[in-house]
């Protein structure tokens, strides 16, 4: 009986650690944009990067660290596709409007390792 409730145990435990782990394959130029951000923390231009889904695809909005920057959001090759957010008033560039409402976020991706 003690060896059926450990197994059990074993395989919920399982099932709940690999739900719960990151889904999104991060593309190596948005990874090389990372190991640059790590390098240089304190000077890094984003404090986060946030992968969503956005027109059907896999893009990252890195959210600048300070005042009246845009937050550029990026395609799985680095290609800047608009800046939804940020700048002077905070509504991005105008290229992407609807960031907001058709944009799904799946997961945070980067936070800059400020001490």
């Amino acid at each position: 009986m003690k060896t059926v409730i450990f197994v059990t145990v074993c395989i919920v435990s399982v099932m709940f650690s690999t739900s719960t782990a990151k889904t999104t394959e991060i593309p190596k130029c948005v990874r090389k944009m990372i190991d640059g951000f790590n390098s240089t923390p304190r000077l890094s231009p984003y404090i986060s990067i946030d992968s969503y889904i956005y027109r059907g695809k896999t893009t990252y909005l890195a959210t600048s660290s300070c005042c009246d920057r845009f937050n550029p959001l990026f395609d799985g090759e680095c290609h800047q596709i608009c800046a939804p957010s940020g700048g002077f008033i905070g509504r991005g560039d105008g290229k992407c409007i609807d960031f907001a409402e058709k944009a799904q976020q799946l997961e945070n991706i980067w936070i800059v390792p400020r001490s």
